[in-house]
């Protein structure tokens, strides 16, 4: 029957492609080589770990020593900031900051201690006054008793004026204001107080000469 013979030939046909399908599926599975794209899939995962690892490295440590150095971090940070601030500061403005920074220490009683010269000395620098920082010390250290106070504080004056002799004329020149607001008990002495300070080695023979000859004219 041609009707029957075409049916089980469609019918052949379909079975044969059913089969291959099949056979291709499953050789795609077992036999046949992996793509690229399933290698690249495969293999994420193990990319993807690393940020795990990564992720343990920048654990937060709350161990003492390390909060003490994150805080010294911090600390010198707002330093730096707090120098830059003051740097743009006018002169004037500096020479009060100074001139507050020895007064606190004056308050305190501990401008007679090495460490505070030291101190005293490093934060002139900082702000860039050390050479006229002599017009404040003496305005803090003097009074009508500068004979005595010369004295007292040779340590704290020579950290600023030794072979500084433009320091030491801004000294004298704080000496002189001192003077004159002491005028009857320091004017007899001016001749006993440049010989002390000479003595003292807090300003040298050319200075007080140079001074001279300038208060003679």
């Amino acid at each position: 029957n041609p009707a029957a013979q075409g049916a089980s030939l469609t019918e052949g046909k379909r079975a044969k492609r059913s089969s291959k399908k099949v056979n291709g599926e499953n050789g795609e599975r077992s036999g046949s080589p992996k793509s690229e794209e399933e290698n690249d899939i495969v293999g994420a995962p193990e990319k993807m770990a690393k940020p795990e690892e990564d992720e343990t490295d920048w654990a937060v440590d709350v161990s003492e020593e390390a909060v003490r150095a994150r805080l010294q971090d911090l600390t010198d940070g707002a330093k730096g900031l707090t120098i830059t601030d003051d740097l743009e500061k006018t002169e004037k403005e500096r020479m009060d900051l100074f001139y507050n920074s020895v007064k606190q220490r004056k308050d305190a009683g501990t401008l007679e201690q090495p460490a505070t010269a030291k101190e005293l000395l490093a934060e002139a620098e900082r702000l860039e006054i050390k050479t006229k920082a002599p017009l404040v010390l003496a305005e803090l250290l003097f009074d009508g008793k500068i004979l005595i106070e010369v004295k007292k504080h040779r340590v704290l004056l020579l950290r600023f004026t030794h072979d500084d002799p433009r320091a030491q004329k801004y000294l004298l020149g704080g000496v002189e204001q001192v003077i004159s607001l002491h005028k009857d008990s320091l004017l007899p002495k001016v001749p006993a107080i440049f010989k002390l300070m000479y003595d003292m080695d807090i300003l040298e023979e050319k200075v007080l000469l140079d001074w001279g000859s300038k208060v003679s004219k």
